[in-house]
C-alpha cells in the first residue's frame, strides 16, 4: 500500500513524494527478498477496496474514496480513488486520483473542541467543500467516503461539511450524493492491501484449476 502514483500491473512506484521514490521496482525487490507473490497498489485504492468489501461503500457501484492523512512536517497528505461502474479507474498513466496543488486544501486544520462549531477551520472547510463538490460534479458518484483518523474527525463537522457540499453540487433532479466517514478507520489501508492480495491469489489459483 503506497502513497503515490503506482503501476500496479508492473509492481512499480512511478512517483511517491512521501517515500521519495521515482520509477522504483518495489514489487520486484520484495519478490527477490521474500520469494512470495507481491502486490503493489495505491494506498487510496487499498482503502477503497476495503470499504467496498467490508465498510460503508458496500451498497455503491460509483463512489469516491477521499484520503486525508496528517503529517507533522508538510501539512496533510491527500489521495483519492474512483470506483466507477464496478471497478477502480486508474487512468491512462496509472495516475488517476492525484490532486493538483490548486485542489489541495491549505494546511493548519486544528482540532476543534466543539465539532459542531469548528470556527478555526472555516477556510479549510470552504476549500475542502470546493474540492469534494468539484470531483462529485465531474464524476457523479453515489457517495464520497472520507478516510480520516482521530483527531481529524474531531476537527471537522461532517454534518456541516455535508450541507456545504450538497449546496455546491450542480443541481440535477433527484440527485443526492452521500458523504460519509469511512467505516474501517485506521485499518482500512492495511485491510485493503491484504484483501487485494488474497483476491489476486485466489484468482491465480482458480485460473490454474480451470486450465
Amino acid at each position: 500500500s503506497v502513497a503515490g502514483v503506482v503501476d500496479s500491473a508492473a509492481g512499480t512506484v512511478l512517483k511517491s513524494i512521501p517515500l521519495d521514490l521515482v520509477n522504483h521496482p518495489i514489487g520486484e525487490k520484495f519478490r527477490e527478498k521474500f520469494k512470495v507473490p507481491v502486490l503493489v497498489e495505491h494506498n487510496a485504492i487499498c482503502g477503497g477496496f476495503a470499504e467496498k468489501l467490508l465498510g460503508v461503500a458496500r451498497p455503491f457501484e460509483h463512489f469516491l474514496f477521499f484520503l486525508i492523512r496528517p503529517s507533522n512536517t508538510a501539512g496533510n497528505f491527500y489521495g483519492t480513488a474512483f470506483y466507477l461502474n464496478g471497478g477502480f479507474y486508474r487512468g491512462a498513466h496509472s495516475s488517476a486520483g492525484e490532486l493538483d496543488p490548486l485542489l489541495v486544501p491549505p494546511p493548519g486544520v486544528k482540532e476543534a473542541r466543539n465539532t459542531e462549531a469548528p470556527g478555526e477551520n472555516a477556510e479549510f472547510l470552504r476549500h475542502l467543500t470546493r474540492v469534494i463538490a468539484s470531483l462529485a460534479n465531474l464524476f457523479d458518484p453515489q457517495a464520497v467516503i472520507l478516510f480520516a483518523e482521530e483527531p481529524f474527525r474531531r476537527s471537522v463537522s461532517l454534518s456541516d461539511l455535508n450541507f456545504q457540499v450538497q449546496q455546491s453540487l450542480i443541481k440535477v433532479p433527484d440527485r443526492k450524493i452521500s458523504l460519509q466517514w469511512n467505516d474501517i478507520r485506521s485499518g482500512a489501508l492495511a485491510y485493503g492491501a491484504g484483501l487485494m492480495q488474497l483476491h489476486a491469489g485466489m484468482s491465480r489459483m482458480l485460473t490454474s484449476l480451470v486450465e
